[in-house]
C-alpha cells in the first residue's frame, strides 16, 4: 500500500495530466461521445462518428491514452511498483442503442447492439500481450483512420503491424504516442508554465 502523502503525490500529478489530456479534446469528439464507464478491469468509451475524420481523433485519443500510461508505469516504478500493461482496443460499425429496462421500475440503461463495442473489447485483450503492442484496431478501423491519417503524415502505415488472429480475423497494432507528452515524461515530468 501506498503512503498517504506518496498516493496523495501521485494522484495529484495523474488528475494534472487527465486535465491536460481533457484540454487537447475537440469539440466534435466531445458531441460524439456517447458513453463512458468501466466494466470490471475496463475502461471504455462509446462514440457515434458520422465521419472518418472523427474516427482519426478517436485513435489520437488511444495514442494519449498509451503515453498516459508509460508515464502512470515511470511513477509506478520510481515507487518501485509493478507496471500496468493494458490493451487498447478500437473498432468501428455500425452499432444500435436500445433502451432496456423494466417498466416503471426506474431502470433505463442503454443496450448497445452490434458488432463494435464486442470487438473492441477483444482486441483490449490481444493489447500488450505475445507480441502485440497495446494500440489494436480492427480492419475497418484501421482503414478508415489511416486514411485520414495519412493526409497528414505519410509513413502513418509505418506505424502498424498487421496481424492475423484466428479469431478476430486481420488486425492493426502499435505502441504509437505523443512526443510532446512524451518527451515531459522522459525530461522528468516538471510542471511548466
Amino acid at each position: 500500500m501506498l503512503e498517504n502523502g506518496i498516493k496523495d503525490n501521485l494522484i495529484q500529478r495523474l488528475d494534472r495530466q487527465l486535465d491536460w489530456i481533457k484540454s487537447c479534446d475537440t469539440k466534435a469528439s466531445i458531441d460524439n461521445l456517447i458513453e463512458i464507464g468501466i466494466r470490471g478491469d475496463c475502461v471504455y468509451a462509446i462514440y457515434s462518428v458520422p465521419y472518418r475524420q472523427d474516427i482519426l481523433d478517436i485513435a489520437h485519443r488511444s495514442f494519449y491514452i498509451n503515453t498516459y500510461m508509460k508515464m502512470l508505469n515511470k511513477l509506478l516504478e520510481e515507487r518501485n511498483l509493478p507496471n500496468i500493461k493494458a490493451g487498447i482496443g478500437l473498432a468501428a460499425k455500425e452499432t444500435l442503442a436500445v433502451k432496456a429496462g423494466r417498466k416503471s421500475s426506474g431502470i433505463n440503461n442503454l443496450v448497445w447492439i452490434g458488432e463494435a463495442v464486442t470487438h473492441a473489447s477483444k482486441l483490449s485483450d490481444l493489447g500488450n500481450k505475445l507480441l502485440v503492442g497495446p494500440i489494436v484496431m480492427s480492419k475497418i478501423f484501421y482503414s478508415n483512420y489511416i486514411e485520414e491519417q495519412m493526409k497528414n503524415i505519410e509513413n502513418a502505415e509505418n506505424w502498424w503491424e498487421l496481424k492475423n488472429d484466428q479469431n478476430l480475423g486481420d488486425i492493426y497494432h502499435g505502441s504509437v504516442i505523443i512526443e510532446d507528452f512524451n518527451d515531459w515524461i522522459n525530461n522528468g515530468m516538471n510542471e511548466t508554465n
